[in-house]
């Protein structure tokens, strides 16, 4: 059995600011797998693990998370709240915009695709 928990935590560490070409770099590797992931889960009858992932203190973890729940339609207000929490982070504004962008988008659209 999968362990998604484990995979998300792992590829949500490769993610960086990209502020120059390495980290770019890094940065969409773990994106691609992170996307593909997405897909892979979304196929998954038991996503409880994404609770466990939300609280997770690594705000770019529970940001990128919190958008794939809303994503899948899976845990949205918890997603929405970690969210709405994380885009007012003033030491991290990378993060802060995620979080901020994302959930306008969401807000705008009614949902999310990857």
């Amino acid at each position: 059995m999968t362990n998604y928990l484990e995979k998300y935590k792992k590829l949500c560490a490769e993610l960086t600011d990209a502020t120059n070409k390495e980290e770019v770099k890094q940065h969409n590797k773990a994106m691609k797998k992170l996307a593909k992931l997405f897909y892979e889960v979304e196929k998954q009858e038991d996503k409880s693990f994404f609770m466990e992932l939300l609280e997770d203190e690594n705000p770019r973890t529970n940001t990128l998370v919190a958008a794939h729940c809303l994503g899948l339609g899976v845990y949205e207000k918890e997603a929405k709240s970690i969210l709405k929490r994380n885009s007012k982070i003033k030491d991290n504004p990378t993060v802060a915009f995620n979080a901020e962008t994302t959930l306008e988008v969401y807000r705008n659209q009614g949902y999310l695709k990857f």
